[in-house]
């Protein structure tokens, strides 16, 4: 028993996508507003190296990836908040709102 399952390969080849897309978003995001964040391209360099991982070798349990993606579940908040305070916009209602819901969960 391998431990994985058909709906389990397709959560983890999209969120491999969504890993490259969003890479590739922070990096053009940099190129744009001048700036790096080191923090936010480790996660990100993990997050592909990790699910890239669970692809190459398909002997892997995807239990943990499974457990991670959950993790991430909080990740289009994030990102939109994110957006909001390069751009300056954060003082808006709606960010507000969004932050302290995040803080909550």
């Amino acid at each position: 028993m391998l431990g994985q399952q058909s709906w389990s390969w397709f959560n983890i080849v999209t969120a491999f996508g969504f890993f490259i897309f969003e890479n590739a978003a922070l990096h053009a995001s940099n190129v744009v507003f001048r700036s790096f964040d080191a923090a936010l391209a480790l996660h990100h360099f993990f997050a592909v190296s990790g699910f890239g991982i669970v692809l190459v070798w398909d002997t892997v349990v995807h239990y943990l990836p499974m457990l991670i993606l959950l993790l991430e579940m909080s990740t289009p908040f994030t990102c939109i908040s994110w957006f909001l305070l390069k751009v300056r916009r954060s003082a808006l209602p709606i960010p507000t709102q969004m932050t302290r819901a995040k803080q909550i969960a």
